[in-house]
């Protein structure tokens, strides 16, 4: 009796956003999961940031998703000066509102450890956001994907914010082996 033939299990694909950088949409299959934060890790210089920044560029001008950035290195204004060699005009998509770009600095003296924990606590006296607001819009989502994934690390995430006042973000994370 011939051996019965099985079929392969169909394999569910996850969603992907389109980057639309050159070659990347291909050697992923489609971009990045869509819904799931993406760590893009690397030695300084290597491009993370030029990476991003493509990303949400593209995303703003390619699909009509607004974006959001927040730098922790440099500027607005500095971040305009360095991607303009690639064509992008980030002051216009900021004043269009496509854009937005928040800069915070993070000062050694705002990590510490506390209890095997490891706790920054970074403010900053921009504009501001209703946080509610942005955690129930599903086009913004991406705070409560942040806040699920610390859950999951044992973390924790406290924001408060107000349009006009700034924002200030504590997170603690668990110090293990494979977090910090």
């Amino acid at each position: 009796m011939a051996p019965e033939k099985r079929s392969k299990p169909q394999v569910k694909l996850l969603p992907k956003s389109p980057t639309g950088i050159a070659g990347m949409d291909e050697i992923t299959s489609g971009g990045l999961p869509k819904g799931r934060p993406t760590l893009i890790a690397g030695a300084a210089g290597c491009g993370k940031t030029l990476f991003a920044m493509e990303f949400l560029v593209n995303g703003v001008i390619q699909y009509n998703e607004p974006a959001v950035l927040v730098a922790f290195e440099e500027n607005a204004e500095e971040l305009a000066q360095n991607v303009a060699s690639l064509g992008f005009d980030l002051k216009e998509l900021i004043k269009q509102k496509k854009l937005n770009i928040d800069y915070v600095k993070i000062e050694r003296t705002e990590i510490e450890e506390v209890d095997g924990r490891c706790r920054v606590t970074v403010s900053d006296s921009g504009k501001g956001f209703d946080v509610h607001a942005t955690m129930d819009d599903p086009q913004t989502h991406g705070l409560l994907v942040v806040t699920d994934r610390l859950k999951l690390m044992g973390g924790t995430i406290d924001v408060e914010s107000k349009p006009g006042d700034g924002t200030r973000v504590k997170i603690e994370i668990p110090i293990t082996d494979s977090a910090i």
